[in-house]
């Protein structure tokens, strides 16, 4: 197999990604982003990919969730805390019922990408303009839908701002509502004394630092921002942009640009399989993204 960079991805067939037509600002942003801090910690990610291949064994449960695309209007406080409030207590609950820890994946601080059926779609009173492609790439209204690489950037503001606030109150912040979890609204079924006993059984437990620990992730669809985000670590390449990155449905295919990025960075990645999968097909995709079988 050819010799993998982080830009050797380009010659390949590329699906899903913005054509930027200001080239020289798309090559400013690029190159602004390449200088930035990275977002996560590579050990960060290797700490991520130990608690997978414990769920793999059997010995740890996955709770992922968030958005299907991140908002930059939603960077708010309080909606970030009850995102990360609701994944952290589902955590929580499934480890209170099951006796097996869990890791917490968020989808979060990085998810601004939608994927689309179509480059262009037809509007009433515009005629046909842009699909929405998510905040990172254009705008949902009308008049904003023309892509903007500028908005990269504002991706990269608005993910740092969340990971800064997450971060805090995992680490500081006051942890009591985590554990009141109400209940009332499930009285109605035959189970709920069972509810009222675990939602007490989790307010007596003494919380952990593992209990509010958890990962970023997001589908990473434009990979020349990816590209912008991945650093070297020795010999090896993280994309430092999340803890997790994963390749959607539509951009899966074993020739394509996405199979070729993902195959050389090291962090956990994921692929989404659907009902459109063919089983030689899935056999093909991991013998080309994990060829050793590792782990997580």
């Amino acid at each position: 197999m050819a010799a993998w960079s982080p830009s050797s991805w380009r010659p390949k067939v590329q699906h899903q990604m913005a054509e930027w037509e200001d080239k020289e600002l798309a090559s400013k942003v690029l190159t602004k982003l390449g200088k930035l801090p990275p977002l996560v910690q590579y050990k960060e990610a290797d700490r991520l990919k130990k608690l997978l291949a414990e769920a793999g064994r059997g010995e740890r449960f996955i709770i992922q969730g968030g958005d299907c695309a991140e908002r930059f209007m939603d960077c708010e406080q309080d909606r970030l805390e009850a995102q990360l409030k609701l994944i952290l207590q589902m955590g929580m609950i499934v480890q209170q019922v099951t006796g097996k820890p869990t890791v917490k994946i968020c989808r979060i601080a990085g998810q601004y990408g939608k994927p689309r059926s179509k480059p262009t779609e037809t509007v009433e009173g515009f005629g046909e303009i842009k699909s929405f492609k998510g905040d990172n790439i254009n705008g949902f209204e009308p008049k904003d839908r023309n892509w903007d690489p500028d908005r990269l950037l504002q991706g990269y503001w608005h993910s740092a701002a969340t990971l800064n606030f997450l971060r805090g109150y995992a680490a500081n912040g006051d942890h009591v509502p985590l554990q009141s979890i109400n209940v009332s609204d499930l009285k109605s079924s035959p189970h709920f004394e069972s509810f009222s006993e675990t939602a007490r059984a989790l307010f007596s437990n003494t919380l952990t630092s593992e209990s509010v620990e958890f990962f970023t992730s997001h589908e990473a669809m434009q990979l020349d921002m990816e590209e912008a985000l991945t650093r070297p670590v020795g010999d090896r390449h993280y994309n430092l942009g999340a803890h997790l990155v994963w390749i959607g449905d539509r951009t899966r295919q074993l020739d394509c640009a996405h199979i070729e990025y993902f195959r050389g960075i090291k962090n956990p990645i994921g692929v989404k399989v659907g009902p459109s999968m063919k089983n030689e097909e899935l056999k093909e995709l991991v013998q080309v993204l994990n060829p050793l079988k590792e782990e997580g």
